[in-house]
């Protein structure tokens, strides 16, 4: 699997600007986690396949305490951030989960080190989790 884009903060002049990173600490009241998770699924996916300026958005559960989610968000720019936020996608989400959520807590962030895969799948974990065992 080659390496789609590996950006780092000290490379040479050749290098892109930086990428616009957000990191979210979300906690939703558990009697809506599932509705909340459908949510949020919805909206990523929205995001990175209709918006350019999105490059990529993850979002995990803390496994100890699963109503808490950490949301890594990456854009092109600060304005494509803002024009996210301004998207009918994004605008149903905040609006649908703004009661589910409890705290929102926002780290800033400059990026360090940021790489991906060219392609990575659901298939691809299943078959690294079965050389595993």
């Amino acid at each position: 699997m080659q390496i789609l884009e590996w950006w780092t903060a000290t490379a040479g002049e050749q290098q892109a600007a930086a990428p616009y990173v957000r990191i979210a600490q979300l906690d939703v009241d558990p009697e809506h986690l599932a509705s909340f998770k459908i949510a949020l699924q919805e909206n990523a996916a929205a995001s990175v396949r209709a918006e350019p300026g999105v490059y990529a958005l993850h979002a995990v559960a803390h496994r100890d305490t699963p109503y808490r989610f950490i949301v890594f968000e990456m854009y092109e720019s600060e304005a494509a951030y803002h024009a996210h936020r301004n998207t009918p996608h994004f605008q149903k989400f905040f609006s649908d989960t703004q009661a589910m959520v409890t705290s929102r807590t926002f780290l800033e962030v400059d990026p360090v080190a940021l790489g991906a895969k060219a392609h990575w799948t659901a298939a691809t974990t299943q078959r690294t989790h079965d050389h595993d065992h």
